[in-house]
């Protein structure tokens, strides 16, 4: 018996229709990408947005980015619901991931020209003259010892402060990033800055 496509089971439930996808796209099947492509592309944008509250062509770029996913590791799922849960995982990783990238970017051009574009001064930066302040040595060093501490906290913890930080996002924009409330998003954002405050506290007393 041949396998129903999507195009085939287009008046199934939306649970059977959302299984034929991923059983199409899994077994390599163009036709089923390029209607879940069509069903979830306006859907995504307005996902991305809304959590990042970037633009509509960084949610391009991101939706761009997760449907490569889909066609690579699409899973086994068998619900509408469940590929509905998987697609926003999907798209949070893809946004985070385009967010990381654009701050390494800006890091590394801010570099070259001679300044940092984050609220914190790198150490070679002309805000920071060893010759002409007594106490820009052991400003720099703190300096290092805070971007080292933030390298080593959780990506989680690490996306948090960045988003609030560094891009000023609110907190009701922060929750939509992490699929939670505002007072959640809040809460991670407090317990972040409370381990990142423990290790620059464990510093200091070594």
């Amino acid at each position: 018996m041949p396998i129903a496509t999507p195009t085939d089971r287009a008046n199934d439930s939306p649970d059977a229709r959302a299984a034929a996808w991923c059983h199409g796209i899994r077994s390599g099947n163009a036709d089923a990408l390029a209607e879940f492509y069509r069903h979830w592309f306006d859907r995504s944008v307005a996902i991305v947005r809304g959590r990042t509250g970037r633009d509509e062509n960084f949610a391009l770029d991101v939706v761009q980015d997760a449907m490569i996913r889909v066609a690579r590791s699409m899973p086994r799922l068998e619900s509408e619901c469940d590929v509905s849960r998987w697609m926003i995982r999907v798209l949070t990783t893809c946004a985070f991931d385009r967010i990381k990238c654009e701050t390494r970017e800006a890091v590394r051009r801010s570099r070259r020209a001679g300044v940092i574009a984050s609220p914190i001064p790198h150490p070679s930066s002309p805000a920071v003259n060893r010759d002409e302040c007594p106490s820009a040595q052991s400003a720099s060093d703190s300096i290092e010892t805070l971007r080292r501490h933030l390298a080593e906290l959780k990506p989680d913890q690490r996306a948090a402060i960045s988003l609030r930080f560094w891009f000023g996002r609110s907190l009701a924009a922060i929750g939509r990033a992490f699929s939670t409330s505002e007072d959640a998003a809040h809460g991670k954002l407090r317990a972040s800055i409370r381990v990142l405050r423990r290790g620059l506290e464990g510093e200091d007393e070594s």
